[in-house]
């Protein structure tokens, strides 16, 4: 098994921080990329600047707090030989609650359902089938090919964003926004029911901190700076028809 591939970090934090640059150095492995973002950047923007650094064929995108499972290149390799005209491939994850997350989760870990080795289980999901799961359940809206995580796709699949939607990343939370519009302007997506990666939640993830109420002057302050920095800021959805 030799699958070529590289690993494009970007650095999108704050200030004079160091660690992800001395961590690299001390890696010192030449398929790794280290990237500092021109300016800090609002979330959408930065993996939309990470993918605008990518070289490979294939693009899978993860957040600093998830992972790839140690058989995902070498599957990916099989099924991309196997169907080179899909743009786009998704497939199951499992989850884990990094330490200090919640006193309640920290250290869980979860694979969603029972697999045997090599049994990849490939189908497709069509566009309404898609649509419909969310429709009658929101809880289902990571089921959509949100091209981070849990799918990935061809670096050509930039162009059909473009073109059809006459933008790249977008929106307030970038995942639920390709997922949605990944799955309207494809007629079916490629899956697998297998697991390659997990995703991870961590007392730093933006997007489990939107969900946290505020009980202090400082934690609202906060909040106020990240809102004008990310010009937009996601929030809880009371009603059913505001989900919509």
């Amino acid at each position: 098994f030799n699958v070529m591939y590289e690993i494009i970090i970007i650095d999108n934090s704050t200030g004079d921080n160091g660690e992800i640059y001395n961590l690299c150095q001390e890696i010192n492995d030449d398929r790794i990329v280290y990237i500092r973002t021109p300016r800090d950047l609002p979330l959408a923007r930065s993996f939309e600047y990470a993918c605008l650094q990518t070289k490979g064929e294939y693009v899978v995108t993860l957040g600093s707090d998830d992972g790839l499972l140690p058989w995902a290149l070498e599957i990916l390799d099989a099924v991309t030989n196997t169907y080179p005209d899909e743009e786009i491939i998704q497939w199951e994850r499992g989850f884990y609650a990094w330490p200090g997350f919640s006193k309640a989760q920290e250290n869980q870990f979860i694979i969603p359902d029972k697999y045997e080795k090599g049994k990849l289980h490939l189908f497709y999901r069509t566009s309404d089938t898609y649509l419909k799961m969310v429709m009658d359940n929101p809880q289902n809206m990571y089921l959509l090919p949100v091209l981070y995580i849990s799918s990935c796709f061809k670096r050509s699949y930039m162009k059909t964003l473009l073109r059809k939607t006459g933008c790249l990343w977008d929106g307030i939370c970038q995942d639920l926004y390709m997922g949605v519009v990944t799955a309207i302007i494809n007629d079916k997506i490629l899956n697998m029911r297998y697991p390659l990666s997990i995703a991870g939640m961590s007392k730093g993830s933006i997007g489990a901190n939107a969900n946290k109420g505020m009980n202090s002057n400082e934690q609202l302050r906060n909040m106020l700076v990240d809102k004008s920095r990310e010009n937009a800021m996601g929030g809880n959805c009371r009603l059913v028809w505001e989900r919509y």
